[in-house]
C-alpha cells in the first residue's frame, strides 16, 4: 500500500499538485516513522527523496536538497535498479540546482 501512495505523490507532481503531494508525503513518512517494523533504510530513503522532489516543488529548494543528500548513500542500496536510477536522476538536478545557486551568492 505504501509503494502505491509513493507512486500517488509522485503522479501529483508530474500533474503539478505539489501541494497534495506534499501533504500525502507528510502522512507517508509519519506513518511510516511509527510502523510496528522498520523499513529497510533504501525504501526510507525513497520516501525521503520523494518528499524533497514535492518540497522543491513549493520552493522549498534548500531543505529539500539537504534531504536529497542526507539520502543519497541509502538509495545505492534499493534493490531495483531501474528505481535507483530514476530516484538518482530525479535527484540530481536539485542537488546541482542548489549548489549552483549558493556558488553564485558566495560571488
Amino acid at each position: 500500500m505504501l509503494l502505491v501512495q509513493v507512486h500517488l505523490a509522485e503522479a501529483l507532481l508530474a500533474e503539478g499538485r505539489r501541494q497534495d503531494a506534499l501533504e500525502l508525503m507528510k502522512t507517508l513518512l509519519t506513518a511510516a516513522k511509527a510502523a510496528p517494523f522498520p523499513l529497510p533504510a533504501w525504501r526510507m530513503a525513497e520516501l525521503q527523496i520523494i518528499y524533497a522532489l514535492a518540497l522543491s516543488g513549493i520552493g522549498s529548494d534548500k531543505e529539500a536538497a539537504v534531504l536529497v543528500d542526507e539520502n543519497t548513500a541509502e538509495v545505492q542500496d534499493y534493490n531495483l535498479a531501474a528505481l535507483k536510477r530514476y530516484l538518482n536522476r530525479r535527484a540530481n538536478p536539485l542537488r546541482r540546482s542548489v549548489q549552483s545557486r549558493e556558488q553564485s551568492s558566495l560571488s
